[in-house]
């Protein structure tokens, strides 16, 4: 379509489009993109813009400045089309066009991150703008786009990289002049060339600074006097910055970010006074060169080591500075007839691997950095959060220039607020004095302490939140300074806290998986010197499903030890066998489960009878996957993870999810109906998410629901909302952004229609499962199971009763024979009483005993309360109370089916219709046979 550019101010990278257009257009606007051709001087232009949805009379409206940009004239004739833009942008790397772009981006980082997609939304190569509510605009120069493109849509998913672009004019002084720098403690940056033949005392100077002298003067930071230092021209230029070699920061303890000023020194004084102590002697014992070189004679000297140079005369030459010391070190016949006496400590509490466990989250972590970005970090208690804190202290350390400091928020003073208000002043005027600085804070979630039980934050709470708030939302906007705060669930926090411009990235912590659990257990046999074999590791890491990196940790270390024991007690062969690792793996409890209530049925698999096709059922959606895990994780396809039970009352639901978990190797949740559901708002929903998280840190594990009508209804049907918030976060938890891998949901239910549709739809409850009325045979198989629990005198008495029982449920059979168990026992309670010894008849003359009055009179000795308690020992047997034919015929006449035949009826058209709408051709094949109807995706 040929039409004309009109301007109009849009104020955005979207444009109006005439209405015929917008009528070819069936999906939103969204989907679809312009393409507009432009032909000046016999030369063809493509651009790509992205639709705003708003129909233009006959011409292409675009805002005027962003038309400039592109060089696109007013009145110009264009040629339009719709294209379908399916092609999606992973990552977008932008670049603004000036410095004072990149300075309005890096205050705005928040805003634009919330609002790039409303102004921006198809990317090309082409230059961009967005505009800012104050008025002014940035202009973006796109640098790549993955995967590459002429064009393609940005979504909410797009990782949008801004490269910087700061100021790079130079530093201009005067020779005269002091020059104030910020030190940066690093000299690994240096080619060794540099730092080989240098003393060890130095600064590495930018190589733009005033006539590059040979020894400077500094004077800053927590000296009490001026510094003289030899320089070495550094070929990094980071302006406003120096370097200092590792053994200046150690001596005068200098720090990443201290300022100083330094000014070259044209008259150095021709010596200077050091001390030279050794570490552990008293700080008051000035030694000479004569008398340090005889107390470090015969001695130690290792990597790491602090001495501090004191009192030994150093030369220095503004040509060439070269250190001349008397009796120098170098010297020192070094031998092995005396040890150095060393302080020895346990370096951090928690364990610190030397590999990261998290590759992906440490780049995003990065990436934020780079982009000067708060972030947010949660996963539970021993998840590698320390971990990964020291990681990337480390990393800064040696290859950044940020001042940095670690802060423990569940240490922090909280008596009084004029302490904790003094306590973070005091973190904040350092970040501020040493910037650029990154702060990372530990424990943040001990912040925040609900006082209320409906999560509400008390006053004192609320007003340290709030100054905590204020200050760094101020510093963020004033000063290069990040905050990385390490917690427990995000979720729990305050709404205060987590504002976007507090947080704006947020990572969770993932659960190890097989491959990474295997590199961690490798890892740490390697530093602890075990001579394990890769097979034996690789069947620890299947068998660790769900550990955190401190329960390998600490599981390793009790491996260590119990192969330790069986070592002095057996000798050394077979250290590592597969028993032992399989008898440490049965009586180590993870940190996660040692709180966890998990139920333990007493119900065995071989107990339950009939109901094959739904046994099979659950075998090969839980037992398979857990038992062979690496072979069902190479298969591609999705594998079902959710189990509905439905059928009859007293059909055996309840009892199947029972004996799973004394049955397979998982973890076993059972919640009963309604107890998720609470009258706060937000406690449901609360209350589902830490379920789920339970079953995430217990995985494998299964999730039984028992009348899971009652906690997913039908949503609309519930006034108050409750039910529908809890419908709507269950589905949430089993196919959202959250994985449920090695996480079983089983349903049980007796009204399927009443469960809301879209719980039952694929991806969610995957195989729904029919328990009907049990048949003769399965009666028959029931009785003959329950029957192992009593005496019956004549077992071929069950197959007459699995004919005479027809409509009766499992549970209803169960209660026949124990109906008949308890006819036995009022039977022989009735005989012992006959047969009870009146010890008022009894008379002292002598009697011929026989067996049985033998054994009364052995009873006549005890007191009649002892002869009470015998009497029911004997009976508490069930084996010696037999059940006799007509017992299980008087039972049988008593009891009848639960079920009536209006209940019966009712329920079978129910089930019938609920099955036509899911199994319609199955049904059509089989018409109304019972049995196990299963759907799997």
């Amino acid at each position: 379509m040929r039409c004309i550019v009109s301007y109009k101010s849009l104020r955005s990278c979207l444009v109006n489009v005439p209405e015929l257009l917008l009528e070819s257009i069936s999906e939103p606007v969204q989907n679809y993109a312009v393409q507009a051709v432009v032909c000046k001087n016999d030369i063809k232009k493509t651009f790509y813009f992205g639709i705003s949805g708003i129909p233009s009379q006959f011409s292409f409206e675009i805002d005027s400045t962003y038309a400039h940009t592109l060089k696109l004239a007013e009145n110009q004739e264009i040629n339009l089309s719709i294209i379908d833009c399916t092609h999606e942008i992973e990552q977008l790397e932008i670049e603004p066009v000036t410095s004072n772009d990149w300075e309005i981006a890096e205050r705005n980082a928040a805003w634009l991150e919330e609002n790039l997609l409303v102004q921006y939304r198809v990317a090309t190569t082409e230059r961009f703008i967005i505009y800012l509510p104050s008025g002014t605009f940035i202009q973006f120069q796109p640098l790549k786009l993955i995967p590459s493109s002429l064009c393609g849509r940005l979504l909410r998913t797009t990782e949008v990289l801004i490269t910087p672009k700061p100021n790079t004019s130079a530093i201009e002084v005067k020779e005269n002049r002091k020059v104030n720098l910020r030190c940066v403690v690093e000299n690994r940056l240096l080619p060794d060339s540099v730092t080989a033949d240098s003393p060890a005392l130095c600064v590495f100077l930018p190589l733009n600074f005033p006539d590059r002298p040979d020894v400077v003067y500094m004077d800053g930071g927590n000296l009490k006097s001026t510094i003289v230092c030899q320089c070495v021209s550094c070929p990094f230029q980071i302006p406003g910055h120096f370097f200092i070699s590792k053994s200046l920061a150690l001596s005068y303890s200098i720090k990443t970010g201290f300022k100083f000023q330094i000014w070259k020194a044209h008259n150095p004084p021709s010596s200077s006074k050091f001390i030279l102590e050794q570490k552990g002697l008293p700080p008051e014992s000035n030694l000479s060169s004569e008398l340090v070189a005889a107390k470090l004679k015969n001695s130690y000297l290792m990597d790491g080591m602090t001495l501090k140079l004191v009192d030994i005369a150093v030369s220095y030459s503004v040509s060439g500075l070269s250190g001349v010391v008397k009796n120098p070190i170098q010297d020192i016949k070094i031998t092995s007839d005396t040890n150095v006496p060393v302080n020895a400590g346990i370096r951090n509490n928690s364990p610190r691997l030397s590999m990261q466990p998290f590759p992906h989250e440490f780049a995003q972590v990065r990436n934020a950095v780079f982009l000067h970005q708060n972030i947010y970090i949660n996963g539970p208690k021993g998840c590698g959060k320390s971990n990964l804190v020291h990681s990337l202290f480390d990393y800064y350390s040696l290859n950044s220039i940020y001042f940095q400091m670690i802060v423990s928020c569940s240490e922090i003073d909280r008596s009084s607020f004029a302490k904790f208000q003094s306590f973070w002043n005091n973190v904040f005027i350092q970040a501020e004095r040493y910037e650029p600085s990154i702060i990372y804070l530990d424990d943040v979630h001990c912040l925040i302490s609900s006082s209320n039980e409906n999560g509400e934050l008390g006053f004192v709470e609320e007003r340290e939140i709030a100054f905590l708030q204020h200050q760094i939302i101020n510093l963020k906007r004033k000063r290069k300074i990040i905050f990385i705060g390490f917690g427990e669930e995000f979720l729990t926090f305050s709404e205060n806290l987590v504002l976007p411009l507090l947080f704006q990235i947020k990572i969770a912590l993932p659960s190890l998986a097989v491959t990474r659990r295997k590199e961690i257990l490798t890892t740490i046999f390697q530093e602890n010197f075990s001579d394990i074999t890769m097979d034996s590791i690789e069947f620890i890491s299947v068998k660790t499903e769900g550990y955190l990196m401190t329960d390998l940790v600490l599981f390793v270390k009790r491996l260590l030890s119990e192969a330790f024991v069986e070592k002095i007690q057996n000798g050394p062969k077979h250290l590592m066998n597969k028993g032992l690792i399989e008898k440490t793996l049965k009586d180590f409890v993870p940190l996660q489960l040692r709180k966890a209530k998990f139920v333990k049925s007493s119900i065995r698999w071989i107990d339950i009878a009939g109901m094959q096709e739904a046994k099979e059922a659950v075998r090969d959606i839980i037992e398979s996957p857990v038992k062979y895990s690496l072979i069902y994780k190479q298969c591609r396809l999705r594998l079902p993870t959710g189990i509905l039970l439905f059928g009859y009352p007293g059909c055996g639901k309840t009892y199947l999810a029972s004996a799973i978990s004394s049955t397979f190797p998982v973890q076993f949740i059972s919640i009963k109906g309604p107890e998720l559901l609470d009258k706060y708002i937000g406690k449901s929903e609360q209350g589902v998410r830490d379920l789920f998280s339970r079953a995430q840190m217990a995985k494998p594990c299964v999730l039984f629901f028992d009348e899971f009508d009652s906690v997913a209804p039908r949503r609309g049907q519930d006034s108050t909302g409750v039910t529908d918030r809890v419908v709507n976060q269950i589905l949430t938890q089993m196919d959202g952004a959250e994985s449920l891998d090695g996480v079983y949901i089983v349903a049980a239910t007796t009204r399927p229609d009443m469960i809301d549709p879209a719980l039952l739809r694929p991806g969610r409850l995957d195989k729904l499962i029919f328990c009907d009325l049990p048949n003769e045979e399965e009666r028959l198989e029931v009785l003959q199971k329950l029957a192992n629990r009593f005496h019956i005198e004549n077992a071929a008495m069950l197959k007459k009763l699995s004919t005479l029982t027809d409509g009766y449920t499992y549970a209803d059979l169960s209660s026949l024979l124990y109906d008949a168990h308890l006819i036995a026992v009022h039977k022989l309670l009735k005989r012992v009483s006959i047969n009870a010894v009146d010890p008022s008849q009894t008379t002292s003359s002598f009697t011929n005993l026989t067996t049985e009055s033998k054994r009364n009179a052995s009873m006549l000795a005890l007191p009649p309360e002892s002869r009470y308690n015998q009497n029911m020992q004997s009976m508490s047997d069930s084996k010696s109370v037999v059940i006799e034919d007509y017992m299980l015929m008087e039972a049988l006449k008593k009891n009848s089916p639960s079920l009536n035949s209006e209940e019966f009826e009712h329920l079978s058209n129910l089930y019938r219709d609920f099955r036509s709408k899911l199994f319609e051709p199955e049904l059509n094949a089989r018409n109304t046979d019972v049995g196990s109807k299963t759907r799997q995706i």
